[in-house]
């Protein structure tokens, strides 16, 4: 069995730290404040949003929040999960089929599978976009911002990259 990736587990019960006023107000990648570089966000408002983690065995996690507002979302506490059966595509590509963490009242979605996590940082490093079918939850595409030095930060500081 899959362990529920450590980001959203992660997400599920910390809060943010800093206070909402002081999020980013434009579309650009930035280092999550207590994960000590090892994650970064996209801060889309109101789109698709991307969290990537990585942890000290340097494994890639991959959180969407499927409205934005990463930071809004890491204000709440949410235990209740669900696994759903969806599929995740890069650009033109063929979808392959995935399993998915989801956390209903955050609205937020992983996948359980490392290579699928990967696949979506990849895609990300090379500003590719990524559509993701989540069945009932909805379809979503996320086009990631350009590359940034917080992006950059993350990625040097992550073994699996």
């Amino acid at each position: 069995m899959k362990l529920i990736p450590t980001l959203l587990l992660a997400a599920a019960f910390t809060g943010p730290a800093f206070a909402a006023d002081e999020a980013p107000t434009t579309t650009q990648w930035s280092l999550l404040e207590g994960s000590n570089g090892q994650a970064v966000y996209s801060t889309e408002s109101g789109a698709p949003a991307l969290v990537l983690g990585c942890n000290e065995a340097g494994k890639i996690s991959a959180t969407f929040s499927l409205d934005g507002d990463v930071m809004s979302k890491l204000e709440t506490r949410s235990k209740r999960t669900s696994v759903i059966n969806g599929s995740l595509a890069v650009e033109e590509g063929d979808p392959d089929q995935a399993k998915w963490v989801f956390l209903k009242k955050r609205n937020m979605a992983s996948p359980i599978e490392g290579r699928f996590a990967r696949r979506i940082y990849n895609a990300a490093v090379t500003g590719k976009s990524v559509t993701v079918d989540l069945g009932r939850q909805g379809s979503y595409e996320y086009d990631p911002p350009k590359l940034n030095g917080e992006f950059k930060a993350f990625a040097d500081g992550c073994s699996a990259t």
